[in-house]
């Protein structure tokens, strides 16, 4: 070979290089997203909703399903649950839905109204959603998470 020149050998080793890095770099991603996953609300995670307030979105409206052999809905809606302050309580996580515990004033102006005290599955997005309305997780004045 002649200076200057690549031989095959170079070519083949620096793809298999190149083969080995894309490889582990995938393997990597992967992980990371399935660990992704495992973060969200845990059990003991709070909402709070400061009474007299305007949430940052006022008008998100949620539907929940009551935590009872009757499995009705009703609605969450954060303007509402503001108005009078009230919490959600992270119980357990389900699948891709929690159970939480509603208490608080009215959860909604309609008649679809969860009631001042009631046990709830909520969709994980919903639950963030409606986190992200009263500021983040965390007791009125300490979020956790903004």
């Amino acid at each position: 070979m002649r200076g200057g020149e690549t031989g095959i050998g170079e070519i083949v080793t620096a793809i298999a290089g190149s083969i080995v890095v894309a490889a582990v770099l995938l393997v990597g991603a992967l992980r990371m997203a399935g660990a992704a996953h495992a973060f969200g609300p845990v059990p003991g995670d709070i909402v709070a909703f400061a009474p007299d307030t305007t949430p940052e979105e006022a008008d998100l409206r949620v539907a929940a399903e009551t935590w009872s052999p009757h499995h009705l809905l009703c609605l969450l809606e954060a303007k509402e649950m503001a108005a009078a302050g009230g919490s959600l309580i992270v119980e357990a996580r389900d699948g891709e839905g929690y159970h939480v515990h509603w208490a608080g004033g009215r959860s909604s102006g309609g008649s679809a109204d969860c009631g001042q005290s009631r046990d709830l599955v909520v969709r994980r997005g919903d639950l963030e959603r409606l986190a992200g309305a009263a500021g983040g997780f965390g007791a009125l004045g300490t979020n956790l998470i903004p």
